[in-house]
């Protein structure tokens, strides 16, 4: 799959999951590094010289990977927490 076609299919998710933290809200860690990646991908269909065009690119698919692991960790995070309530209540 295209970077760009991965960004959008994936970029439209932003804005349903946020977290709210003392009256302000913030993008998750995934949110953040998949907004990243869209503004890279832009930023290299800009760019005229060939070798910043491929930076940009390099670099939004490392925010990609990043927002994959950040999706796996969040996933490990509430598993762990999950089981930990069970073992507590188990006590």
């Amino acid at each position: 799959m295209q970077l760009e076609q991965y960004v959008k299919k994936h970029i439209v998710q932003i804005g349903v999951a946020r977290v709210r933290r003392s009256g302000d809200i913030y993008m998750t860690a995934r949110q953040e590094y998949l907004l990243k990646a869209a503004e890279l991908i832009a930023m290299a269909q800009v760019e005229a010289d060939r070798a910043d065009k491929l930076e940009f690119e390099n670099l939004a698919r490392s925010y990609l990977r990043l927002a994959k692991q950040a999706e796996r960790n969040a996933k490990a995070d509430l598993a762990c927490k999950t089981s930990l309530k069970k073992d507590r209540d188990q006590v």
